[in-house]
């Protein structure tokens, strides 16, 4: 069961890693479960995570998740979203995919399910991650229920079918100039399009729209 973590010491060191939930079946579970505390350090893992990590769990425990596990092209961006999520700034629940580094530096690409936990007072205190390994028949099709069922992207509804369109074109990197000049509309449109494909989609304010897109359309 969950305890609260609202009486740990704020200070820069890595939080408690005291266990804060029951493994009996998760330590059974064919994918890797994880709990971070707020900024990123590991305060559990069951046995399936450790071994598709190939390390000893004694070994995690209170290091930054980032560091160590995240490649060097997906770690700012993770980390940049952890921290959004962890400041009360991003949705409570997400999903979406991005390697881990094995022992010996291979990689494996998992599917990756976020939740963050609530103390006592209702500020989040941690998260469990839920990584599963990608299946080759995974497809675009699957992939975009499971992100309209668990991410922020169930609010792509909002969009109208021309903002919609946009957002595509933002989410590949086109600027407002590229994408007036393909859709033949004023840059003026495209800003204003820009502007409310933000709002609909609530986007934090520290996080730039392309980036957004990119993890969640």
């Amino acid at each position: 069961m969950l305890t609260s973590l609202a009486d740990q010491n704020p200070s820069d060191e890595p939080q408690s890693s005291e266990t804060m939930v029951d493994l009996p079946y998760l330590e059974r579970a064919d994918c890797l479960f994880l709990i971070l505390d707020t900024r990123g350090h590991v305060m559990q893992m069951n046995r399936n995570g450790c071994r598709w990590l190939g390390i000893d769990p004694a070994e995690i425990v209170g290091e930054n998740w980032f560091d160590l596990f995240c490649p060097a092209t997906h770690r700012q961006q993770s980390r940049r979203m952890y921290q959004i999520f962890m400041e009360e700034q991003g949705p409570g629940r997400s999903s979406y995919q991005y390697p881990v580094i094995l022992r010996g530096g291979a990689r494996k690409n998992l599917l990756w399910f976020h939740t963050v936990l609530l103390d006592d007072s209702n500020a989040r205190c941690a998260s469990i991650l839920l990584g599963q390994a990608m299946r080759e028949d995974w497809n675009d099709e699957h992939h975009s229920i499971v992100h309209k069922a668990h991410g922020p992207s169930n609010r792509t509804y909002r969009l109208s079918p021309k903002e919609r369109q946009i957002a595509e074109f933002i989410k590949e990197g086109r600027t407002s100039r590229e994408i007036s000049g393909e859709l033949n509309i004023s840059r003026l449109t495209v800003d204003r399009h820009r502007n409310n494909i933000r709002k609909k989609l609530e986007v934090p304010r520290s996080m730039r729209l392309v980036e957004y897109l990119k993890l969640y359309l």
